[in-house]
């Protein structure tokens, strides 16, 4: 299981870089996060490494790019707020909750 700074990735107007815990800088922090899609989860549990969606091989079944939308919503954010810091956190797959500790929900 990935450590969560891994999952995450800071906005640079461009792209994204890695985070460490001194990444984050002050004032407003916009975190952009999301879960996989259906179908994603063989390409997902495949990779050699824990995949993120702006990840250049986080391809669709359909050849398309899994984050196409994230980089304008970040440069959408960053005009409206430039001294923002635009993270994006990537969700772990979903699987039953008997399978790992770190991805069980709990309904109360």
């Amino acid at each position: 299981m990935a450590h969560p700074l891994e999952r995450l990735g800071r906005w640079n107007g461009s792209g994204w870089d890695p985070v460490d815990a001194d990444a984050i800088g002050h004032g407003d922090v916009r975190i952009l996060s999301h879960g996989w899609a259906p179908g994603m989860r063989p390409l997902v549990e495949a990779s050699p490494r824990f995949l993120r969606v702006w990840d250049p091989d986080a391809i669709t079944a359909e050849g398309a790019r899994f984050d196409r939308w994230y980089a304008p919503l970040a440069h959408a954010i960053r005009e409206s707020d430039p001294t923002a810091t635009v993270l994006a956190y990537t969700l772990p797959p979903v699987t039953p909750a008997s399978d790992h500790p770190d991805r069980q929900v709990r309904l109360t």
